[in-house]
């Protein structure tokens, strides 16, 4: 609390009469003084009470252009504050940004009522991860005092804000050791993707994405964000770590970002995004498209490291089985019968059977889905057999796919897997 022109000169006289009282001895100025003290005390008192009233009834309501954004882009906000307005005290309202975001316009202040205000703005948020609002900042002054608060109750503090990350590519070849794990192919992301829309260059971006054009028309320069595979719908899989395999929490934090905004990123461009969640050899939930944001957000939110009943260890498919036998063949330091006998178990087991249940199911998804491509998210620890099993069949069924691995030892481990010259791109999240 500051003390106002007002009340910096009650103080002056209180100091003056009390001076002129000890000089000359007065027991009137003495008493005047004292009288005006406790007129500035009373003063505060209703000041501070006045304050205190005001906090408890203000409101917020948030507009946003969108509740889930990529790193570093431009949101847009009106905010609506309302109060119960006090007589005599003056009060002005700012909205307070969250705490890992940069103002990216002034904020404008419009009244349209008696104690309601509408504040316009827009912001940057420059950390991937979950965020909120800080809050509402107000500044109260009568004719003695003045004093700003930060109100931060949690009401005041929605709506809650999910911010992507930027993913990094990843290119290279698997190359890997030991048997099974010399199939890597080439890994690359693809070129001629479709543009999902425009942004700012940031530091960090690669100068591949900046539309140089663009850039020159307006004078900053623009990067591209690339929609999937290609122009059309994509069938989003999500393969949930094991439990006893998780990463860690901010780790999977990031996993989580990454799903969601490209969920949103589909279903905001085509109206639909047929999602398929599992864990290993479990199908643990199934989307198809024409399901409503609602329902798919709700499928979303229970996201999380799970138990897998489903193991496909002991299940050799044929290019797993052939890339062995081939491994097999090249290793030195073993006997030409030992070689022989080992690459004839490892044939039969690796038959042209039957196809397993997992990948029947995984196989009526992906043909009721509609879909032109496979966008494959993982966090590529523990068993990844399943994996291999979705890219035969995206393969079978002439999809192209691109994983999407958390850190870049997972992505070095898809790109080891057997079929992984089947992907089309690998990024790391």
């Amino acid at each position: 609390m500051k003390p106002g022109p007002a009340a910096e000169g009650a103080a002056v006289l209180i100091v003056a009469l009390a001076a002129y009282a000890l000089v000359f001895d007065d027991l009137g100025g003495l008493l005047a003084a004292g009288a005006v003290l406790f007129f500035l005390l009373f003063r505060g008192a209703v000041f501070f009470q006045d304050l205190s009233r005001l906090a408890a009834t203000l409101s917020v309501e948030r507009a946003v252009d969108r509740r889930m954004i990529r790193q570093g882009s431009l949101l847009g906000v009106e905010t609506t504050v309302s109060y119960d307005p006090v007589p005599g005290l003056s009060v002005d309202v700012e909205d307070l940004l969250p705490a890992v975001a940069v103002a990216g316009s002034a904020q404008t202040t419009r009244k349209i009522g008696p104690g309601r205000v509408v504040i316009g703005h827009s912001f940057r948020v420059m950390a991937a991860g979950d965020t909120s609002f800080g809050g509402i900042g107000i500044t109260a002054r009568d004719a003695f005092f003045s004093a700003s608060l930060s109100l931060k109750k949690s009401d005041l503090r929605r709506p809650a804000l999910r911010v992507t990350p930027q993913s990094r590519p990843l290119s290279g070849r698997g190359t890997g050791a030991g048997a099974g794990d010399e199939e890597g192919g080439a890994l690359h992301l693809l070129r001629g993707q479709e543009t999902r829309g425009y942004r700012e260059y940031l530091p960090g971006d690669a100068l591949d994405t900046v539309d140089w054009k663009l850039s020159a028309r307006y004078g900053k320069m623009y990067v591209r964000e690339a929609e999937g595979l290609s122009g059309g719908m994509p069938f989003i899989i999500v393969d949930l770590p094991d439990r006893h395999d998780a990463p860690e929490q901010d780790a999977f934090n990031r996993f989580s970002l990454e799903v969601n905004g490209a969920v949103q990123g589909s279903f905001t461009k085509f109206g639909s995004c047929p999602l398929l969640i599992l864990s290993g050899g479990d199908i643990i939930s199934y989307i198809p498209p024409g399901a409503g944001e609602k329902e798919l957000f709700e499928i979303l939110a229970g996201v999380r490291p799970i138990e897998r009943c489903t193991h496909l260890f002991r299940y050799l498919d044929p290019a797993t089985a052939r890339a062995r036998v081939r491994a097999v063949q090249r290793e030195s330091g073993r006997s030409d019968l030992f070689r022989d006998r080992l690459s004839g178990v490892l044939s039969a087991f690796g038959g042209d059977g039957a196809p397993i249940a997992f990948r029947q199911q995984v196989a009526r998804s992906m043909r009721s889905s509609g879909a032109a491509s496979v966008v494959l998210y993982t966090a590529a620890l523990g068993d990844l057999s399943h994996l291999v099993q979705i890219v035969m069949e995206a393969r079978r069924q002439g999809m192209p796919v691109a994983v999407h691995a958390l850190s870049a030892s997972g992505a070095g481990t898809v790109g080891r897997l057997p079929v992984s010259h089947e992907i089309a791109a690998v990024e790391e999240i």
